[in-house]
C-alpha cells in the first residue's frame, strides 16, 4: 500500500551497488514547504497596492515561490493601504502577513503536496480531521492527569490597528461573558484585557473577527491532560 507523504526535491542521490548487486539510492532533499520559507525569495522592492484582493495577491506570491499546485479558498476582503516588502524578505513572509490580514490558517501543504489556503476554523464536531479508535493500538490510554491553569488568563481581547496611513486607528474588542468557561468576565468577576496591536488589516469585520478568534483560542487552550 502507498500512502501520500507529500511532494519533495531531491538534491543528493548517491547510488550504491553491494557486492551482490543489490543496488540502492540514498535520497536527500527538502519538501515544498521549505522551499516557500526559505529559498524563495524578492527580489526587487515589492509593493502590492491598495484594493489588491488579499487572496489573489496570496496565490500571485505561491505561484513566484514556484508553486503549481495549491487550493485557495477566495476571499473578497481587500487591502486597505499599500503593502511594500523589501528585498529578500521569503516569499513565506509576504503571504503569512497577508493570511494573517483575513484570518486565515497559517500557509500548509496536505500529503499530496497541494498548498492549502484556507480560513481559520474552531474546533467543533462539524469538522473534525483526525479521529482515534479505542482499543490496544491507541494512543489515548485510560491514565491521565488533568490540570486547568487560569492564572492571569485574559477574558477581554482588544486588537488595535495604527497605521499613518489611515486617518484614525482601528478597534476592536470581544468578551469572554459566557458563563460557562472559567475565564469569563461573569465568572471572575473582573476584566481582564489583552492587546494586540496590528500594522494592517483587511477591514473592519476582519478586526473583529481577529478579536472573536483570540477569544474562542483562550477558551480552548486552557485545560492541560
Amino acid at each position: 500500500v502507498e500512502i501520500p507523504r507529500g511532494r519533495f526535491r531531491t538534491t543528493t542521490h548517491p547510488r550504491t551497488v553491494e557486492d551482490d548487486l543489490t543496488e540502492s539510492l540514498q535520497l536527500t532533499g527538502y519538501d515544498l514547504g521549505y522551499q516557500v520559507r526559505e529559498l524563495a525569495k524578492i527580489e526587487q522592492s515589492l509593493t502590492i497596492p491598495a484594493g489588491t484582493v488579499v487572496t489573489a495577491a496570496i496565490q500571485e506570491q505561491l505561484v513566484a515561490a514556484g508553486l503549481t499546485r495549491m487550493l485557495v479558498t477566495a476571499s473578497t476582503e481587500t487591502l486597505m493601504t499599500d503593502h511594500t516588502y523589501d528585498a529578500g524578505e521569503t516569499r513565506y513572509a509576504v503571504v503569512q502577513s497577508l493570511l494573517a490580514e483575513i484570518n486565515y490558517r497559517d500557509l500548509w501543504f496536505n500529503d499530496r503536496g497541494v498548498a492549502i489556503v484556507e480560513p481559520w476554523a474552531a474546533a467543533s464536531a462539524s469538522n473534525v480531521r483526525h479521529h482515534y479508535p479505542a482499543g490496544s493500538a491507541s494512543i489515548l490510554t485510560a491514565a491521565l492527569e488533568e490540570d486547568d491553569d487560569t492564572f492571569s488568563s485574559a477574558n477581554v481581547f482588544i486588537e488595535i490597528v495604527s497605521s499613518a496611513d489611515l486617518s484614525a486607528d482601528m478597534r476592536a474588542e470581544s468578551i469572554n461573558d459566557n458563563p460557562a468557561s472559567a475565564l469569563s468576565v461573569v465568572r471572575r468577576g473582573i476584566r481582564v484585557p489583552s492587546f494586540e496591536t496590528l500594522d494592517s488589516i483587511s477591514s473592519q469585520a476582519a478586526l473583529q473577527t481577529r478579536a472573536d478568534n483570540r477569544k474562542l483560542m483562550s477558551m480552548m487552550g486552557i485545560k492541560t491532560i
